[in-house]
């Protein structure tokens, strides 16, 4: 998807997950929360935004997770929980 200038429909942001698991990096969620994986190992794009320990309400309970927003063929925001390894090191 190309982020258009001027007038147009607003861009949607994809949230995306970091993931520890062994083939992949990072997962979306499906309309019904099914993991989808993405085997691509990089994303390259413009850090827009960083949101530090907001307040996310889960299904079990309210954590704290770091939001990573990136502008690059789309909206994106990396989520990850506040305490992994990947927001350490942001």
């Amino acid at each position: 998807m190309e982020v258009k200038l001027g007038f147009g429909a607003i861009p949607k942001p994809q949230y995306v997950f970091v993931s520890r698991e062994n083939d992949h990096c990072w997962y979306m969620l499906s309309e019904d929360e099914k993991r989808i994986p993405i085997y691509e190992r990089a994303l390259t794009g413009v850090i827009t935004k960083i949101e530090i320990n907001k307040k996310v309400e889960t299904k079990f309970k309210v954590v704290e997770k770091n939001d990573l927003y990136i502008l690059a063929d789309k909206p994106y925001i990396i989520r990850s929980g506040s305490e992994s390894y990947f927001s350490k090191s942001l």
